[in-house]
């Protein structure tokens, strides 16, 4: 599967809005749950961070986005998603360090 796996999500930020799910331990077991892979934008394919960023690149803060992402839920399987977030305000910020992992 070719995408970026979503590491963390703050608080309050368009991607906790819109339902983007971080890598996370489980409450109870400790295990590592994997967050989503985020595998397209506005119905175009996101294979790596070049990607993302080109295709967050020609929209503005305040647009709604169609957010691809491929779930795995705990009972197994991939359950493939479409979420809408709202870009914030900081979009022309300088680009953070990535909190993300290639998939292979």
């Amino acid at each position: 599967v070719e995408g970026l796996r979503v590491l963390d999500v703050p608080g309050g930020s368009p991607a906790f809005e819109g339902g983007i799910q971080p890598s996370r331990r489980d409450q109870e077991t400790g295990g590592l749950v994997l967050g989503d892979i985020i595998i397209g934008l506005n119905s175009k394919k996101v294979a790596d961070a070049t990607d993302l960023y080109t295709l967050l690149d020609e929209l503005q803060p305040g647009d709604s986005v169609k957010v691809t992402v491929l779930r795995f839920p705990p009972d197994g399987g991939a359950e493939k998603r479409d979420l809408t977030v709202r870009l914030g305000e900081n979009q022309k910020a300088p680009r953070p360090k990535m909190s993300i992992e290639m998939v292979p």
